[in-house]
Formats: C-alpha cells, structure tokens, sequence
C-alpha cells in the first residue's frame, strides 16, 4: 500500500472498523514509501480528540493493486502505551474505493474504560499549495448568446450527504462535548441526532421539520441535506 498523499505527523494510523468497534494499525515505511501492516505487544489503548484540528483531513492512499482507498480522519487519536514507548496514532476511516484485503488487517487491543479527553497534539499537517505559474492573457472571444430561461425554471445544485459512518463518529463527538441540538436545545445524543452535509449536528425530528420547509443549515446558513446517524441497518 503506497502513499499517493501522506501529510501525518504520526507515522502509524489505526482504520476504523465501525461495525465491530475496533482498529487495526498500519505503519509509514520512510524507505519504502509504504503504508505495511503493525503489530505491537504494548497494552493500554485509550482513544483521544485532538483539540488542533476542527475540520475533517481527507485522505487518499493507493494500494498494492493500484486501486485507490478513500480515507477521512476527524482529528481522533488513539494512544498505545505508556511513558516514553507511548505511541500515538491517527485513527483514519474508509469512506470509498477498494477495500482493505482481509490478510492486512490485525486487530489492535481494545480500547480501555477511561473516557474520551481533548489534547493538544497536532495530527496532520496541510499540503503545501504550489506556486501558480504565469500563463499568457487568453485570446479574448465573443460572449456566448445568453439562453433564455422561463420564470418557472428552477436550478438547484445537488448537495451530497455525508456517509452514516461518518455521521455517527461526529454525533458520537458532539456529545462527548455535552453539546445541544440549535433548533430544539436538547443534548445531542448519537441514538436520535442527524448531521447536516456541513458536519453540524441536530435532533433528527428538529432538523427534519427545518429542512421540509428550508433548505439551509439553521446554524452556518449553508445549503446542506442531513444523514441519521443511528439506523438499524
């Protein structure tokens, strides 16, 4: 598995396994430029959030196949160990593309009792954005002849929701924060809340009512269409 994008400041990452609640773990070979398979005989698992990333790190990887692995990380982290052999790992999830071959994955120890804590530990770090190289000014070309278009016509730009995985783990986060529905103030709960395609969290039953009459965010004002969390799928 090759690395097409690798800006982790953690050299192992540990996948997600919603349905089961578990993680395997991979490690970055610098020599190689490989993700390989991780094993480790250390105890002591415990899940973290980190407090320097807000906003979801999507990431790409290629396996040995050349197939590409849609991955997202929401700046949680699992910690393994303890004192200076204490190892930190992101922890990444499939959002499409292929999926992890069978005999890759090795299961990490569970997790302990000891709930979730905010630290400041940067996961990742941004690309950098290349310089733009100056291009000749375009050959100016007449303006195309406007089509007109009747007053009924509406166009609507399709927004596309987020995966119910995904909208799980920022429900599950948003109350481990203790944080409240914006529209009916009740505590968020991962059960009954949806998330909104801008990664905002509401009671299902509130956001629902909103959105048969609205089509924006009750808080950022946004476009957005909103995935339950919970289903019994």
């Amino acid at each position: 598995m090759s690395g097409q994008i690798h800006n982790f400041t953690t050299h192992r990452i540990a996948f997600l396994r919603p349905k089961k609640r578990t993680y395997f773990a991979f490690e970055w070979n610098e020599v190689r430029r490989v993700w390989v398979p991780w094993k480790s005989s250390l105890t002591g698992l415990s899940k973290h959030v980190s407090t320097h990333h807000r906003t979801p790190a999507r990431v790409r990887i290629i396996d040995t196949n050349g197939a590409s692995i849609q991955l997202v990380s929401l700046g949680h982290f699992l910690l393994l160990g303890s004192g200076p052999d204490r190892i930190t790992m992101t922890i990444v999830q499939r959002v499409g593309g292929a999926k992890i071959p069978e005999s890759w994955k090795n299961d990490l120890p569970p997790l302990g009792q000891a709930p979730t804590v905010d630290l400041n530990v940067t996961l990742w770090t941004e690309l950098a954005i290349p310089v733009p190289v100056p291009t000749p000014a375009p050959v100016p070309v007449p303006a195309p002849t406007p089509v007109p278009v009747s007053p009924t016509t509406r166009i609507v730009a399709r927004i596309e929701p987020i995966p119910a995985r995904i909208a799980w783990i920022v429900a599950e986060d948003a109350s481990k924060r203790e944080e409240t529905c914006a529209i009916s103030m009740e505590p968020i709960s991962p059960i009954t809340a949806s998330v909104t395609s801008c990664f905002h969290c509401f009671d299902t039953e509130a956001i629902n009512t909103w959105l048969a009459t609205k089509n924006t965010c009750p808080q950022c004002r946004k476009g957005c269409v909103a995935t339950q969390a919970f289903t019994d799928d």
